[in-house]
């Protein structure tokens, strides 16, 4: 393993609070998973601000992490929350040489920017999603000479620009954990699976109405919805309402696991997402060996198995014609771990 002459100190605002929270940030999870590899878990370090709810220090995968306990607590308790987070910083800072990794530019990338005028040192900020909309206000606090701006895609480095005027310094995806899937199209039970948050963003009444629409050529097809949100008990009731209660299954708030189950016997994603910033779950599905259909939003491979659409009318058509076709179920495994390690070394250390 390399000696390297800096550690680097991750902030952000949410962290597994043990080996089993895989349903937290698991892109960061995989990312420092696959970056302690390379450098050594004893060279990183993590400040969480609001999850796991605790204050005292721990350990997760060999990687010590120093949360703030914040609970996403508003009024005066913020205030204590980042001179807490601030106070963690300071105490590794004044030991060590690091550079700062911070993740959402909000809060993290606020902290970031504090420190790295104390230390001399220089940070970078991953861009994580709608925290590249217009009005964050965090853009007005950041040093944007010694700030490294990291975008997940294509798509979500446009908008940052259009709304602010600078152009991201990378554009590096979050990989993904090897995943060996090798199904047999015979064994798939699941359509259609709509996989992440059940919340605005997603619209995820779109894909009950693409649900009911194909089952007018396809009557007895099966749908998962899996995922978590404020519109959960909304789309229950919308799915009895439609009388697609026999189609239609949702699960709720699932883990990892639960989900990659899911992904190996299902037959095509579909996303109604208007916003994504990569959006982890279109490689998540690939490697799965499952087509695609969404909005021109993330991250978008190169590759037949992913069909970007324009309205709901072309997800519904280019449905109708994969659940009529004869389909290759390989795996696609289109993000390598290391290029993304490799990639943000050069940002960590330049010098090199």
């Amino acid at each position: 393993m390399e000696v390297i002459n800096k550690k680097i100190l991750i902030i952000t605002p949410g962290f597994p609070k043990d080996e089993q929270d895989s349903s937290c940030v698991p892109y960061i999870q995989d990312y420092l998973i696959a970056l302690s590899k390379d450098i050594g878990a004893e060279n990183i370090k993590v400040i969480s601000t609001q999850y796991p709810y605790t204050k005292k220090k721990y350990t997760w995968n060999n990687i010590e992490v120093y949360p703030a306990g914040g609970e996403n607590k508003k009024s005066f308790h913020y205030y204590f929350t980042l001179r807490r987070s601030m106070k963690n910083i300071a105490q590794l800072m004044d030991n060590d040489d690091y550079v700062i990794h911070a993740f959402w530019l909000g809060e993290a990338a606020f902290l970031g920017n504090r420190a790295l005028k104390k230390y001399f040192t220089h940070a970078i900020i991953t861009l994580m999603g709608q925290d590249v909309k217009p009005g964050n206000r965090a853009m007005r606090y950041l040093d944007r000479d010694h700030n490294f701006f990291v975008a997940l895609s294509d798509n979500q480095e446009k908008i940052f620009f259009e709304n602010y005027n600078v152009n991201a310094d990378a554009i590096i995806p979050f990989p993904i954990p090897k995943i060996d899937q090798h199904s047999n199209p015979e064994q798939k039970t699941i359509d259609l699976l709509f996989a992440g948050s059940i919340i605005d963003v997603k619209q995820p009444a779109q894909f009950v109405e693409i649900v009911k629409t194909l089952k007018q050529d396809f009557p007895n097809i099966k749908a998962v919805m899996a995922g978590g949100g404020n519109l959960l008990d909304a789309m229950r009731a919308l799915v009895d309402t439609e009388g697609l209660s026999e189609n239609i299954t949702i699960t709720g708030a699932i883990s990892r696991e639960e989900m990659f189950l899911n992904m190996a016997n299902s037959i095509i994603l579909i996303h109604t997402s208007q916003f994504e910033g990569q959006c982890v779950v279109y490689a998540e599905a690939l490697a799965h060996g499952m087509y695609i259909l969404s909005y021109n939003v993330g991250r978008i491979e190169n590759t037949e198995n992913h069909v970007v659409c324009n309205s709901k009318e072309e997800i519904i058509k280019n449905g109708r014609k994969l659940l009529s076709s004869s389909l290759n179920f390989m795996p696609i495994n289109a993000i390598n771990a290391e290029e993304t390690v490799q990639a943000y070394k050069k940002l960590y250390f330049p010098e090199k």
